[in-house]
This record gives structure tokens, C-alpha cells and sequence, in this order.
């Protein structure tokens, strides 16, 4: 059984009430959020359980204000943080610097991107990051499980309703050729059969409705970190369906965060092109095409590409505001502030 994410949260004690706040939000949200006001109990060697804490947390949050360069015990549990994100891997989420109000980052800690908790929007995109570290620990938020038992429950609904559906028409109705439009119904022995045919309306709904399911899955799929599982399922519709825009973006996010962005080589590069260019040609998509494919080449601005297109070039359509960016679409690959304002987003 997967358990909650633990998340160890670092503070100077004059921001006590606004850490409180956010410790008791990530608690509704699934977290198993360590705050010494919260967990220490009278008698308990108080320095012996932050470490032992920090040591056994998937994730520090390190709360910033105006207030963190001040000497503290906030410094040494940085410290702490600090030599545990040395033995990470290599690009794996730990440490995450997340400014309570407009304050200067610590020196010790410019090397991880923060987050503005104090801006429209900043919780949600902290919670974003706190998906992608339970996938990689085999951990769950709630947010998580609940969207996830939603979206499998809904399947499994509309699967079950739509095999009824069938069930009932095969029992109750006769297939038949050609045009009926002047049929009448026809009766005896006390029994009528029911003449139905199934409308060109009716079967494009149903195309609809499974297309919506199937993008919408591998959305999921993104948004929980399973990459490699996206991009397989988005392959795989894209056999029968090769020009169908909004997959073939889904194809090139999930790829490209599958290698990781800053690893993307020529050749993968290459591979996210001829996807994009696919989802570029649909003028509903293509500013949010655009902007996936802009946020890409700032990570690489000098490969030489097959489209058309640089960074000052994306910017400038993207200003004309065709169409709308898709922003759920786009912060699928977590863009950072420098790549939105670079793209002048």
C-alpha cells in the first residue's frame, strides 16, 4: 500500500502563523507534512527529532521571507537539508525554496528554482512538484488518488453504460441496408420489431466521446509522471489516427519529459518536431503548440531545427493572440518564469 508524501517544512520562526497555515493545507491535500509546532511532544529531544525528520522526509520546503537571513535554528535545519540533497541523484526533487513574499533567495540555495506561494496560482503549481516527487518515492497525495479513483471510475462507468447500450440495441432492433426513411414499422402475432438504424450523428458522437477519454487519460497519465506510458498510449492512437493534433502534442510532451528536457539530444529533438509541426497545422492548437515547442528551444536555443520557427519569431505570433494558449496544456512540462517571459507569456 502507497503511503503519503513526507514533506518536512523549514522556517524562521517569525513566520510561524503563515507556515501553520500552509502545513494545515498540505495536510488536507494527502501530505504528511512535518512541523516541529505539530509533531514534537513534550520530553522529546527536540534536535534529535528535526534531523531524524529531515533525514526521513521525500521533500524539504523551505519557507523564505524577509526573515531568513536572520540567525536561527532555521539555518542549521538549510544545513541539514543541504547534506541530504547531496546523496539525490542527479535532477531529483528535495529541496524546494518557496517564498512566502517578495524576499531575496538564500546564496545556499539559488541552485533549485523556487516557488511563489504568495502569487495566484503558487500552491498549485508547489502541489505540481509534490506529484512529481510521490511518483518517483511510490507515494500518493490525496489530490492524486482521488482524481486518479475519479478518472477510473468514470471509465469504467461510461465503458459499462456503453455496453449496455449495445446490448440493448442487438435485443431490440434489426440492422438493416440502405435508406428507410418511408419504412413503416412492422407487427404480428402480438410482437413489434423495432427498425433502427444508427445515424451518422450518433456514431460521431461516440467517436467524439472516445477521443475525449483517450486524450484526456494520457493527460492524466502526464500529470502523475508516468511519461513513458503516455507517450506509448499516444503512439499507439496515433497509428490509426496519424494527423490528429491534439495527441501528437501530448506525444511531444510526454517525450520530451519522459528524457527530460535539459537531455533531449538532436535526434530527440528532432522526433518532438515532427510531432509539434503536426499539432501547428490546427489553428485551435497551434498557439498552444507554439509555446509547448518555445518553452523546449529555450532549453536548447542552438539546435538547428527542421520548422521554421525561433524564439523571437514564437513570440510574435503569439502575441497576435489567434487563439488562446491552452495553459493546462502547457504547464504540463512545468515552464519556468524565464521561458514564459522569454515567449512573452
Amino acid at each position: 500500500m502507497t503511503r503519503p508524501l513526507k514533506v518536512f517544512l523549514s522556517h524562521a520562526q517569525a513566520d510561524s502563523t503563515s507556515v501553520h497555515a500552509l502545513h494545515n493545507r498540505l495536510v488536507a491535500d494527502g501530505i504528511d507534512s512535518w512541523l516541529a509546532k505539530e509533531k514534537l511532544v513534550p520530553g522529546q529531544d527536540w534536535e534529535y527529532e528535526i534531523r531524524k525528520a529531515v533525514r526521513e522526509a521525500d521533500v524539504v520546503i523551505v519557507c523564505l521571507s524577509k526573515h531568513s537571513n536572520k540567525r536561527g535554528y532555521a539555518q542549521k535545519e538549510i544545513r541539514m537539508a543541504l547534506d541530504e540533497a547531496r546523496m539525490m541523484p542527479e535532477g531529483e526533487i528535495f529541496i524546494i525554496p518557496a517564498r512566502l513574499e517578495e524576499c531575496k533567495n538564500l546564496e545556499s540555495l539559488r541552485k533549485w528554482h523556487w516557488v511563489n506561494l504568495f502569487e495566484n496560482g503558487g500552491y498549485e503549481k508547489l502541489m505540481r512538484s509534490l506529484h512529481l516527487r510521490a511518483n518517483t518515492v511510490g507515494s500518493v497525495t490525496r489530490t492524486q488518488s482521488n482524481k486518479l479513483r475519479a478518472f477510473e471510475k468514470h471509465i469504467k462507468q461510461s465503458t459499462r453504460d456503453e455496453n449496455m447500450a449495445e446490448t440493448y440495441q442487438k435485443d431490440n432492433s434489426i440492422d438493416i441496408d440502405g435508406n428507410v426513411s418511408n419504412s413503416v414499422i412492422a407487427t404480428g402475432n402480438g410482437n413489434v420489431f423495432n427498425i433502427t438504424t444508427q445515424s451518422a450523428s450518433q456514431q460521431t458522437g461516440k467517436e467524439k466521446k472516445s477521443l475525449t477519454e483517450k486524450t484526456q487519460r494520457i493527460r492524466v497519465l502526464i500529470e502523475f509522471g508516468e511519461y513513458e506510458k503516455a507517450h506509448q498510449e499516444s503512439i499507439d492512437f496515433l497509428y490509426y489516427e496519424k494527423n490528429n493534433s491534439l495527441v501528437s502534442l501530448l506525444a511531444s510532451i510526454s517525450y520530451a519529459l519522459d528524457i527530460g528536457v535539459a537531455q533531449l539530444s538532436n535526434k530527440n529533438l528532432i522526433a518532438i518536431e515532427k510531432r509539434i509541426s503536426i499539432a501547428i497545422k490546427d489553428y485551435k492548437i497551434r498557439p498552444t503548440a507554439l509555446a509547448v515547442f518555445g518553452c523546449i528551444k529555450y532549453e536548447h536555443p542552438h539546435f538547428f531545427n527542421l520548422l521554421p520557427f525561433t524564439i523571437d519569431t514564437i513570440k510574435e505570433e503569439l502575441q497576435k493572440k489567434t487563439f488562446p494558449i491552452e495553459q493546462e496544456l502547457l504547464n504540463l512540462i512545468d515552464p519556468t518564469p524565464y521561458e514564459l517571459k522569454a515567449l512573452g507569456i
